[in-house]
């Protein structure tokens, strides 16, 4: 089973069709909290207009895992969900 645990990227903002400053980046581990590599992780915009730079990533060695964001035209909130597949 994989855990995860958000790295970077929370509570960010921006003015519309800009990229946030700070990637999105997860950390992904076991159940005992050690570093996962090669877990494919799903991102998917949930809300709002924008684009994720891709909608899956694989965590490396250090279990990390990482997307960009760019923001939409829109100025309504947005919701980012991941989700992490064992490997």
């Amino acid at each position: 089973m994989a855990w995860e645990e958000s790295r970077s990227g929370d509570a960010q903002s921006d003015t519309v069709k800009r990229s946030l400053k700070l990637p999105l980046i997860v950390k992904v581990t076991d159940q005992f909290g050690n570093a996962t590599s090669g877990a494919t992780v799903t991102w998917t915009r949930t809300t709002g207009s924008g684009a994720l730079s891709s909608t899956t990533s694989v965590s490396a060695a250090d279990g990390t895992a990482n997307v960009t964001y760019t923001r939409g035209a829109a100025t309504v909130p947005k919701q980012l969900r991941r989700r992490s597949h064992g490997h």
